[in-house]
């Protein structure tokens, strides 16, 4: 099998590395924010906003407010526009883009302070700032315990529909204000948040408001940080453990396109091939981008392919792509590298390297489905509140990943299962919920569909191969002539000393009689 779909695959030139993605015309929203606030990490906020739509199956084009043209969001037909307010300090060059808000007929949403009189009254409601205060954000039977807040607009008096509860944490009265509120098809968030209950309540508030509807959609259990270098034995370990437990997942792995003979990578394809054959489902996350140039499309499209070409030969067959938001926001890493697939999972931009771009666009690609990847930890409260991964009343209401470390060390790994086990949500089950994924390599189309992989239509197994460790060749010894001559002279050394030995011995006895008779009477 390995052979024939090599064959298959080879007489594919790497010119052809790509086909788009054909997909209906997704409903356009315009993203506008005053600042990125970088020292209040506000420019990771947009980065989550950025994913979260775009797992709605929305296009989004981010822009900052003072970089708006008069008439944009007419002549380029946005179905709705989102205000976002980092930084209330910012001082705009133009109030063209607040005009044109003002007589947009669509869908908007402001995030943050500053809400204009104008929003107010299509809202229907009234704000206030209050000053110096912490809160707690309740929903249903949930509750979270905000960070302490120097300054917060609220609503005091609000019609429409109201996504969660803001409750002061003052010694007497506790004064309570609506969190997101709705009112047709214009909404408001005092703040966005992109981890905890802020982040779940905000995405369902969002979800209504652009997709009409709120579902509830069990999240895909993720496993990052997999690499040819990982320690394997705890990925096959982890891999084993959830399959025992009853837990699909994903992983998000990275690959490379050299070396791909040896053994060390061929013992990667066997972990892999077992978590295929665990009920979980691979993702290939893109290499990491040091620089660009005018050939980085090309390249990058031939790294893609030689990747997803020694996985698919050796029978891992990816069902989508990852990667860090940054590339959805960048036309060329669009098509040379998210396109091979109609599935992808957005990872937040990373804190610990810079984000290069090939050509930056700031419009996201629309997909099949596209996966929110959200950390773990973000769902546990440190300080107050509910420990949000025990609860079965959680509502995501977009396609979301939460992501879990692949550890490093026994300890770490001993965790993970701990805390896996402690969930008490029911998880995304790909072979049970009809996922249908689609990866073009060339003229070949890898499928996936509810547990079941194809190629060109074939149904294909994957089997678990034992991986043909290479014999090391043992040194061979070789006896030279000069080897002879000293083992010749270290025999006659051995020689010639015991001689001199057993002499020396026979002398002391003479010597010893020899003194006892000078000394005897005669």
């Amino acid at each position: 099998m390995r052979r024939s779909l090599a064959l298959l695959l080879v007489g594919v030139g790497l010119l052809l590395w790509t086909q788009p993605v054909q997909a209906a015309t997704p409903p356009k929203i315009l993203l506008a924010y005053d600042s990125q606030n970088v020292s209040a990490d506000s420019e990771y906020q947009i980065d989550s906003l950025q994913r979260l739509l775009t797992s709605l199956n929305l296009e989004v084009h981010t822009i900052a407010i003072d970089q708006y043209h008069a008439g944009d969001l007419t002549r380029y037909k946005f179905q709705g526009v989102i205000t976002m307010i980092n930084w209330p300090q910012t001082d705009f060059k133009s109030q063209t883009f607040f005009k044109d808000r003002q007589q947009f007929t669509g869908v908007k949403l402001h995030i943050g302070p500053k809400l204009a009189a104008d929003e107010q009254a299509d809202l229907g409601l009234s704000v206030k700032s209050v000053y110096h205060q912490q809160f707690n954000l309740v929903s249903d039977k949930l509750q979270q315990l905000l960070p302490f807040s120097s300054s917060l607009q609220v609503v005091t008096q609000a019609g429409g529909q109201v996504f969660g509860t803001l409750k002061a944490q003052t010694p007497h009265n506790k004064p309570q204000y609506p969190y997101g509120v709705i009112n047709g098809r214009v909404g408001f968030l005092p703040y966005y948040r992109r981890s905890g209950l802020s982040f779940l309540v905000a995405s369902q508030m969002i979800s209504q408001l652009f997709t009409g509807k709120v579902q509830a959609m069990p999240p895909l259990l993720t496993i990052t940080d997999v690499t040819p270098v990982s320690d394997l034995k705890k990925l096959d370990q982890l891999s084993e453990f959830l399959y025992q437990q009853g837990i699909p997942f994903a992983v998000s792995a990275t690959s490379v396109q050299f070396n791909t003979q040896l053994a060390a990578f061929h013992r990667y394809m066997l972990v892999l091939q077992h978590i295929e054959n665990r009920n979980g489902i691979v993702f290939l996350q893109t290499p990491r981008v040091y620089d660009t140039s005018k050939k980085t499309g090309q390249q990058l499209g031939r790294v893609m392919y030689r990747q997803l070409y020694d996985l698919t030969k050796n029978q891992v067959f990816p069902v989508g792509v990852s990667t860090a938001n940054y590339w959805n926001q960048d036309s060329v890493y669009k098509t040379q590298a998210l396109g091979f697939s109609d599935h992808v999972l957005l990872l937040p931009n990373p804190t610990d390297q810079a984000q290069v771009y090939a050509q930056q666009s700031n419009i996201s690609g629309v997909y099949k489905q596209a996966y929110y990847a959200l950390n773990e930890h973000s769902l546990a409260t440190v300080k107050s509140g509910t420990d949000l991964t025990q609860e079965y009343e959680l509502k995501f209401s977009a396609p979301t990943a939460i992501t879990v470390a692949l550890p490093s060390t026994k300890k770490g790994l001993v965790g993970v299962e701990k805390r896996l086990k402690r969930v008490r949500w029911s998880w995304y089950n790909p072979a049970t919920a009809n996922l249908q994924t689609k990866l073009t390599l060339g003229k070949q189309v890898i499928a996936y569909q509810s547990g079941s992989y194809f190629l060109n239509g074939q149904h294909v197994l994957v089997p678990t191969l034992d991986v043909q460790q290479p014999k090391k060749q043992q040194k061979k010894s070789y006896t030279a002539v000069l080897n002879g001559f000293f083992n010749f002279q270290s025999y006659v050394l051995i020689i010639f000393i015991s001689g001199a030995l057993v002499i020396l011995v026979v002398f002391f006895f003479i010597g010893r009689r020899v003194y006892r008779n000078m000394f005897r009477r005669k």
